[in-house]
């Protein structure tokens, strides 16, 4: 693997997991009847699910 191909890995999982947050941090922003309408679970951990590996 090349230095290369590595830091693009690199900046695709990151951005990856940017919008992943970003998209979680909208939806939890919502109202809670919203939130249950499209099925969004009621309790996150962001600290297990956003910033470590689980």
């Amino acid at each position: 693997m090349s230095i290369y191909s590595a830091l693009t890995r690199f900046v695709a999982t990151q951005r990856a997991r940017r919008l992943h947050v970003r998209t979680a941090m909208r939806i939890a922003a919502l109202p809670r009847g919203m939130q249950k309408d499209i099925g969004w679970p009621d309790g996150i951990d962001f600290d297990r699910d956003f910033h470590g590996r689980a």
